[in-house]
């Protein structure tokens, strides 16, 4: 059986980044950028007001103050560029207007009055002030996003301020999820005797959208009929990037998938891994040159979200071209900790801020198929049994989710 280690080296060395594709701004969030992004002209692309008010020559100011100019006309946002003021003039500009041409001083309407078709000025204005001149955020040929660097939600303004659509990027891959089991039945519907709800779908759902803004679809539950596991996941396989099973990986009499694999043409890159909760994941490939993935999850639920954790978020980060690199934190642990057996446990930890100091409380009742044993968690924590075990006051690792 695989240690942790030697199975996520083996998911590594099999798993290459997807080719660029050119993709919606807003869906390129998260996604690493295949292609420097320069600016095509300057912004802002002409001197602007900065608020409302007046726009003047400040020499046009002469003697002592107050003064008296005439307005000539009101200049709102987007009108014409090629406006000159003329000599001695003022003109009411909108915030966004365009600065006409020989202004150079912009005074914002809470310090003016105005009688008669003229504006009455008791302050001399500092010239340059509040306007947003031409190139002031960046200029014609800057490069504003390079190659490599992953889009970030801010950078979507940047981008609609340089009039794109589309981005060439590492894609997300496309996801689906499937559920198996006879047991299982959607929210919303009547239990009846051996039945569950299907826990695993939405928790699935819930951790790619939130981790990996993927939107995956959720393929209908099968019950445990190899046949119908065969016609979907050959489906699915087709037309998604990565298919993530619940359920049929283990030992048992309807553990059906890692025959599935098989039968589709599938290679099993590796079965079993030795940590606790999860044991029975499958790791398989598809294809020569259009690779397609499947991890198989164990059916219970805890076991679902910690497999989540050590393999979904890493296929998916080799297949965008990013490391899998997991935000931790350092806590002081609240209790001791006791695990048995030989495999690597993977525990639940909720994390409390008590002042200056970080607490880590771990999910002391634990159990792969009882999903409220981790409620509230913020990560986990590995206990090595080969190593001393962690106790009450120790400062632990934990690997936020």
């Amino acid at each position: 059986m695989l240690t942790l280690s030697q199975a996520q080296q083996l998911l590594d060395s099999t798993v290459q980044q997807a080719a660029p594709a050119k993709v919606e701004v807003r869906y390129a969030v998260g996604c690493k950028l295949s292609e420097d992004l320069s600016a095509p002209f300057d912004s802002p692309p002409f001197d602007n007001s900065a608020m409302d008010g007046i726009a003047l020559d400040e020499a046009s100011l002469i003697g002592n103050p107050p003064w008296s100019l005439p307005l000539s006309e009101t200049i709102e946002a987007g009108h014409t560029t090629d406006f000159r003021l003329p000599n001695g003039y003022a003109v009411k500009i909108m915030t966004g207007a365009p600065l006409p041409e020989s202004a150079n001083s912009v005074i914002k309407v809470e310090e003016l009055e105005f009688h008669e078709g003229n504006v009455i000025i008791s302050t001399r204005p500092i010239p340059g002030n509040h306007i947003r001149p031409r190139g002031g955020d960046f200029r014609k040929g800057d490069i504003l996003l390079q190659a490599g660097l992953t889009v970030k939600l801010v950078d979507v303004g940047v981008l609609a301020s340089i009039g794109k659509r589309k981005i060439s990027v590492v894609p997300k891959p496309s996801v689906a999820i499937l559920s198996t089991g006879s047991e299982i039945v959607d929210a919303g519907s009547d239990l009846r005797p051996g039945q569950i709800y299907n826990i695993n779908e939405p928790a699935l759902l819930a951790l790619l959208e939130s981790t990996n803004q993927i939107q995956a679809t959720a393929l209908p539950s099968v019950k445990d009929d190899i046949a119908q596991m065969t016609d979907i996941l050959s489906s699915a396989i087709k037309t998604h990037r990565v298919v993530i099973t619940s359920g049929s990986v283990s030992m048992g009499d309807f553990d059906f998938i890692p025959h599935v694999i098989t039968e589709l043409g599938g290679k099993i890159i590796f079965h079993k891994a030795k940590v606790k909760p999860g044991k029975p994941v499958i790791f398989a490939e598809f294809g020569d040159t259009d690779k397609r993935y499947l991890i198989g999850l164990p059916g219970n639920p805890v076991s679902v979200v910690v497999g989540y954790h050590l393999w979904v978020k890493r296929l998916i980060a080799r297949l965008m071209g990013q490391s899998r690199n997991p935000e931790t934190n350092f806590a002081k642990l609240s209790n001791d900790v006791k695990i048995k057996g030989a495999r690597l446990n993977i525990i639940g930890v909720t994390i409390e801020n008590k002042g200056d100091e970080v607490h880590a409380h771990p999910a002391t009742r634990q159990i792969s198929g009882h999903i409220g044993s981790i409620s509230g968690i913020d990560g986990f924590m590995y206990v090595d049994p080969e190593e001393p075990m962690p106790v009450a006051g120790d400062m632990v690792k934990v690997e936020m989710m």
